[in-house]
């Protein structure tokens, strides 16, 4: 039943089921882990990463930003000039 106390239909307060736990915190420390692993053997390439992880392209990026990953910083470097430009 709702309350003005701020309890909730199953009995704890919106305070505590916003409450990080360590199991919370573990499970998005193995996320952003296994994302970045993904997009280092992607070399940054979001499509392919996500077809690694087995999500949709729109949840790897939801998931990207929410961590505050950067999908360029694992491209690799270019080493030299790009082609097409005359030396």
């Amino acid at each position: 039943m709702w309350r003005a106390s701020g309890m909730t239909r199953g009995g704890t307060s919106f305070a505590s089921r916003c409450r990080m736990t360590h199991r919370t915190a573990n499970a998005l420390a193995a996320e952003r882990a296994d994302i970045e692993a993904a997009l280092r053997n992607a070399s940054g390439r979001v499509d392919l990463a996500a077809m690694a992880l087995g999500m949709n392209r729109a949840t790897l990026y939801r998931k990207i930003l929410r961590h505050g990953l950067d999908p360029a910083s694992y491209r690799p470097a270019a080493d030299g000039p790009s082609k097409g430009v005359a030396p």
